[in-house]
């Protein structure tokens, strides 16, 4: 039965109770990832706009990658076709503007033959990202019938969970699904030892991974949960000691050869498998694209973060030049750091580009947010201008330090996805002084991290919306 969309405190619930979601089936490829992603953002344009829409997994595989058939692509990750990927990809493909993009614009194809870039260039993306979260890590421990909880940290990072705070996590992501639609999450399920039926491990409902060696690597899309699933129905050889499973809608059909895969799609995994709650994101709003023009030098998204613990302010900005002649400033869209300690002071000088004191107004204060990245909608919109224009962002944290989110290319990993991160002197800089003294980005030297960029995006249109205090102009019906 329904439960309310805005507690997710029923004991059973299954977002396929309410809407409808189509099981797809990734074959031989490597998009699981691509797949789970598609299915969450389905979810929330059923469940949260009362749409029913299909979008293209293969363009967010596609449109990730480096190498086609005639070049390189200017917009890709340091990543291969069929070489896996993971949600940072996903969220870094959503929020830099290239999609999603319906299935019927770029259908699914059983192969993983390298294409042309015109396949995935001039699609019509249909939909912006405008707010993600990254729930908070459980990782666990087993000594005979008693399961550890903590956050994954060692020696003084360290912090163990008690049982109040694992149902208090829980619930934060029932509410979630509740309310938004599926979250995506990762586990193991190419380890057969854990299905209820190894040998025939298809044929199993339930799954659960007790081994802390084992690696994820493979992505799902969690749409329900049932705290009372029983623990007769996992491996005996692999029970968990308590019931309660998430249910998690897979990407390999639902049948294969007239019989039914998993639960005709669907698998149960318990809440102690040592995987499935490491890593778990949700959507907290998807939205029609509203802006005419995009500005941003992080096209791959958030990699990494700059700052210390005793540093309590940090300045980024951004500076660009203006695509029209007419244009508005709209909206701001930028990575957080999760914690509701932060404060996001937005300033913007709209005349000239210049990161003098004097030329930055504040235009916009956000308060802590538990969300990764957030778009900010300014109270009005602010004309352009002079040909250049800038953005800062003031990172605030007077508790515990502040970190700013960044983009670049890790030095101190091979091969990194990151490595085709790409930055130009002119674009990205920083400041730790109230003084605003600005550096720029390509004369700071980072650790292991150069082609540093800072994390700002603009959103503008080039009429400006009549608006008054009391009602909005309209030419509708003339």
């Amino acid at each position: 039965s329904p439960i309310s969309r805005n507690l997710g405190a029923s004991s059973k619930y299954n977002l396929r109770d309410s809407i409808d979601l189509k099981i797809k089936n990734q074959m031989q490829t490597e998009q699981c990832w691509a797949f789970a992603t598609t299915t969450q953002l389905e979810s929330y344009m059923a469940l949260v706009r009362n749409k029913k829409v299909e979008y293209s997994p293969r363009h967010i595989e596609y449109a990730t990658t480096k190498t086609f058939t005639d070049g390189i692509n200017p917009n890709g990750y340091n990543r291969e076709v069929n070489s896996g990927g993971n949600f940072n990809v996903a969220y870094g493909y959503l929020t830099s503007g290239q999609g999603p993009i319906f299935e019927d614009d770029m259908p699914f194809v059983n192969t993983t033959s390298r294409v042309s870039l015109q396949e995935i260039q001039n699609k019509t993306p249909q939909g912006q990202l405008r707010e993600f979260i990254t729930f908070p890590a459980l990782y666990k421990e087993k000594t005979g019938n008693t399961i550890t909880y903590y956050n994954g940290e060692t020696g003084a990072e360290r912090v163990t969970y008690t049982t109040a705070q694992v149902t208090s996590l829980r619930n934060s992501i029932k509410s979630h699904i509740a309310k938004y639609g599926a979250v995506l999450s990762m586990t193991a399920v190419s380890e057969k030892q854990f299905y209820t039926n190894p040998s025939n491990y298809t044929s199993s409902i339930a799954y659960n991974c007790d081994n802390a060696s084992v690696v994820p690597n493979h992505a799902v899309t969690i749409i329900g949960w049932d705290d009372n699933f029983d623990i007769t129905k996992f491996n005996p050889l692999h029970r968990p000691t308590s019931p309660g499973a998430w249910i998690i809608q897979n990407s390999y059909g639902t049948l294969i050869n007239d019989k039914a895969v998993f639960d005709n799609g669907i698998l149960y995994i318990s809440y102690e498998d040592f995987l499935i709650e490491q890593n778990i994101f949700g959507i907290k709003e998807f939205a029609d694209i509203n802006y005419d023009n995009m500005y941003q030098y992080d096209n791959l998204g958030m990699c990494s973060t700059v700052g210390a613990n005793n540093i309590f302010s940090i300045y980024t900005a951004n500076v660009y030049t203006k695509k029209n002649s007419t244009e508005y400033i709209t909206e701001i869209g930028f990575y957080t750091n999760g914690s509701k300690n932060y404060t996001y002071d937005i300033l913007v000088n709209s005349t000239d580009g210049s990161l003098r004191r004097s030329k930055l107004e504040s235009v916009k204060t956000v308060s802590g947010t538990d969300s990764d990245y957030i778009i900010v909608k300014l109270d009005t919109p602010i004309k352009i201008t002079g040909n250049k224009f800038a953005v800062a962002i003031n990172y605030i944290n007077s508790e515990d330090g502040v970190e700013a989110p960044i983009e670049a290319r890790p030095t101190y990993i091979k091969d990194s996805i990151w490595d085709s991160a790409s930055s130009n002197r002119g674009e990205s800089y920083i400041s730790v002084s109230e003084g605003f003294s600005w550096q720029d980005f390509k004369d700071m030297p980072l650790e292991n991290m150069d082609n540093v960029n800072a994390c700002i995006k603009v959103f503008t249109k080039n009429e400006a919306e009549l608006t008054s205090d009391t009602y909005k102009v309209s030419t509708e019906n003339y």
